[in-house]
């Protein structure tokens, strides 16, 4: 392993460790539900390694202990996963020099994964694909194994999952803090806030982050198109 792989690695890790601090909570929690609604272990593992999204996992639990209903599933995984198509866009450029580990980046595509990636600065220094594969790949370890610690000690112990939902926030406000320090970055960061913010006021809940993810696409790429004219 030559220097520039291991201050890549070195650099992805550190980078992730907010995520790996939530899912040590998020993942743990689910895990204990998935229990406590009488699952067995084998449907913990195959969610996480196989769907692999937080939200619709946890929203997916009423469906895999009720009657089979494939639409409402289809429906349901539809609404709440519709902002990856914006996730994609937003990372297109980042992405588009993978070429073997490209599905791979895609399927591993968590929001805090997304976070990390689509804004943080590399400079030449850093192995840009492996830094993104290895990000990608530590959210997807760290999930899939703090799921499966959580239903395994829901087994052997009682275990509230209670006074856990300010997580998620947590996490997010940690990454937003880390970002924060790349004065580049902080321009879209603002813009993600206000456009957010802004729909979260006028938009009706159904099609408040559908709206907002349009519109930080839209606001983004009228900045990046002056800047480039200006230049």
């Amino acid at each position: 392993m030559n220097e520039k792989t291991k201050k890549t690695v070195k650099y992805a890790i550190a980078l992730s460790t907010p995520i790996l601090v939530g899912y040590l909570f998020l993942g743990f929690a689910y895990g204990v539900l998935m229990q406590q609604q009488g699952l067995s272990i084998l449907w913990t593992f195959l969610m996480s390694a196989f769907v692999f999204a937080g939200t619709l996992q946890y929203a997916a639990i009423p469906l895999l202990i009720g009657a089979f209903n494939p639409i409402a599933t289809f429906i349901l995984a539809l609404g709440i996963n519709a902002r990856h198509l914006f996730y994609g866009l937003a990372i297109f450029d980042r992405y588009k020099q993978a070429k073997k580990t490209k599905p791979l980046l895609l399927f591993t595509m968590a929001d805090e994964a997304f976070s990390v990636n689509a804004s943080v600065h590399l400079d030449d220094s850093i192995n840009h694909i492996l830094f993104y594969n290895t990000v990608s790949l530590l959210s997807y370890f760290y999930w899939n194994t703090f799921t499966i610690m959580g239903h395994l000690f829901a087994n052997s112990f009682e275990i509230t999952i209670k006074g856990l939902g300010f997580v998620l926030p947590a996490l997010f406000f940690t990454l937003f803090l880390t970002m924060w320090k790349v004065k580049s970055q902080r321009i879209n960061m603002i813009i993600g806030v206000v456009v957010t913010l802004i729909s979260f006021l006028i938009v009706p809940d159904a099609f408040f982050i559908i709206v907002s993810m349009i519109g930080i696409i839209i606001s983004m790429g009228l900045i990046n198109q002056k800047e480039t004219n200006h230049e």
